[in-house]
């Protein structure tokens, strides 16, 4: 699930975006920039795990949830002005086979009381898992 959010965050942020922050990040929002951008999840589903004798795959489907919010005073327009000039080429190098926007809706941030720009992008990603011996202990890499 980490994994996700990080790769979706740096592929932002590869493009230019340096006000991307994820759901955990603590900082204060005073110390954001004008807009700045939320990556986090809104849901996950793994299903049942495939086994091979020296890894174990588990498929994922996931919802990532991203959410830019704009300077106090901002309008709508000004807002989706934003969102097609920093946001949306971005998104569309992970877009395709495994990975689709889903919605895309405005609103307002209960926390700043500005306005916010939501995308919800589906996604599907398999999580390996090395086997290691009797014991079953393991590690995991995500691929989406």
């Amino acid at each position: 699930m980490n994994d996700i959010i990080t790769n979706i965050s740096a592929i932002l942020k590869e493009s230019g975006n340096q006000e991307v922050y994820t759901v955990y990040d603590a900082q204060s929002v005073r110390d954001k920039g004008k807009y700045f951008t939320v990556v986090g999840i809104k849901s996950f589903k793994p299903h049942i795990p495939l086994y091979t004798d020296t890894m174990m795959y588990i498929f994922v489907d996931a919802e990532a949830e991203i959410t830019v919010i704009s300077p106090k005073g901002s309008t709508e327009e000004q807002l989706y002005d934003y969102y097609i000039a920093n946001i949306e080429m971005p998104l569309s190098k992970i877009l395709g086979i495994n990975s689709s926007i889903q919605s895309i809706d405005y609103g307002t941030d209960h926390t700043t009381g500005r306005l916010k720009l939501t995308i919800i992008l589906r996604t599907e990603a398999v999580q390996k898992f090395p086997l290691e011996g009797e014991s079953g202990e393991y590690g995991s890499t995500y691929n989406t």
